[in-house]
């Protein structure tokens, strides 16, 4: 089997893992959840190897759209987000800057600040380098140099007895 046909698989085993009747929902949906969203990374992975960039994309976004309302998973799904947005910038810079955009805006939330500050540059690459749009792409580089200052100086500064 090819990568493109194992991934078609993975895909097709998560779609199925989810249930779409009303009371099986309730009754067997957070089971089923977890690996589901295995199963599209798996694809995803998958979608990768055979350079099938949006495919991959798409599978990471289904992935992440499993935990999007569960802020138990917040973690799994700003993760999500983001291999999205790195698939998404092979062929779709708009896509990769609305996928890393979400995974920051999760991450901000739980207040995980370094990964939103390499999340902002990295949005800054693609909007200089990719969408040829200097001025948002210097935005995103002083959003994230601001929290790169402001944690340095947390290190720096001592703590309160």
């Amino acid at each position: 089997m090819t990568d493109k046909e194992i991934a078609e698989e993975y895909l097709y085993q998560a779609k199925n893992l989810l249930p779409s009747g009303f009371f099986s929902r309730i009754l067997r949906y957070k089971r089923k959840k977890k690996e589901a969203m295995e199963m599209y990374q798996k694809a995803g992975a998958h979608f990768k190897v055979a350079n099938l960039w949006t495919d991959a994309a798409m599978a990471y976004i289904a992935a992440a759209k499993i935990y999007e309302n569960d802020t138990n998973e917040n973690t799994n799904t700003a993760r999500n987000f983001a291999d999205a947005g790195e698939c998404y910038r092979k062929e779709s810079p708009v896509d990769a800057l609305n996928a890393y955009t979400k995974s920051i805006d999760i991450c901000m939330v739980t207040n995980q600040l370094d990964v939103v500050e390499v999340g902002f540059g990295i949005c800054g690459e693609i909007c200089e380098k990719e969408l040829k749009d200097k001025e948002k792409g210097y935005d995103f580089h002083q959003k994230a140099n601001k929290l790169y200052c402001e944690r340095v100086k947390r290190r720096k500064s001592p703590k309160s007895v």
